[in-house]
């Protein structure tokens, strides 16, 4: 279930102002793996449209793949920071036969470093081993959204290992395609009164089982999403967010402490 996302890419590196920026040239397709591995650890990545989709490689964090979802398309750009004060930024265009499938990003001053970070998190294997559980639970109902004909439901709650997962189906009734600009999740206090404030805590996404591609009319996807342990005590909740790209439909889904309570756990041996 889980699908690893693929690129390739040439660069062409160029500091601005003395300062740590990198301007790159970026070829992608949809046929072949490019591993990037940065100097430091990623701590941000921004994609300019859904045609490209990016990921770090799990159990590390200076490790990104991209891949290229449609071909084809207008140029578009990606940007990646890193913990040592680095941008980097790509002009993303499509080619069907790049020539590299590897590449070191350079820091400012030093020579690029080849190693990887690893994380505290679960490695691949763990994930995989996760999401093939999960695809054989029993789907559930536990809260759902719509709007304009899009429907986004929560067909589970899992845990294992210190990690919450969540089950996503995203349905569309609608005639027109459905594309995924962003998913986006955070925790929450439920408003009491009109003075009451709110504090919003993001939850980040530390794996997927794979990302929600273009959906055709009449058609639907299914997603895991990984968190870190969070509990949702009462009064609170946790939001997941659904913007779509190049239209209106979002969707916004909430979930309450009485939905964690049908939370299953998936024993690892």
């Amino acid at each position: 279930m889980n699908k690893l996302f693929f690129a390739v890419l040439i660069i062409v590196s160029a500091p601005l102002f003395g300062q740590n920026v990198f301007v790159n040239r970026l070829e992608v397709t949809d046929q072949k793996t490019t591993t990037l591995v940065f100097p430091g650890k990623i701590t941000a990545v921004d994609l300019g449209t859904n045609h490209i989709i990016a990921q770090k490689v799990d159990g590390t964090e200076n490790i990104l793949q991209v891949k290229a979802v449609h071909q084809s398309f207008e140029e578009t750009n990606m940007t990646v920071i890193t913990n040592t004060g680095s941008i980097y930024q790509f002009d993303v265009t499509f080619n069907a036969t790049p020539e590299s499938s590897y590449l070191v990003l350079p820091t400012g001053g030093k020579a690029p470093s080849s190693t990887a970070i690893f994380s505290k998190r679960q490695n691949a294997l763990f994930y995989q081993t996760v999401y093939r559980a999960i695809s054989q639970r029993k789907i559930q109902d536990i809260q759902s959204e719509t709007t304009e004909g899009i429907e986004l439901t929560v067909n589970g709650l899992y845990t294992a290992k210190d990690q919450v997962f969540v089950l996503l189906k995203l349905a569309n009734h609608s005639s027109l395609s459905y594309d995924v600009q962003s998913v986006q999740c955070h925790l929450s206090s439920r408003k009491t009164s009109k003075r009451s404030p709110i504090e919003e805590i993001p939850l980040e996404v530390v794996n997927q089982s794979n990302a929600f591609d273009s959906i055709g009319a009449g058609a639907s996807q299914y997603v895991i999403l990984a968190f870190d342990k969070f509990t949702v005590d009462k009064g609170k909740q946790m939001t997941i967010s659904i913007i779509e790209h190049g239209g209106s439909r979002h969707l916004k889904l909430q979930l309450k402490s009485k939905h964690f309570k049908q939370i299953e756990r998936i024993d690892m041996k």
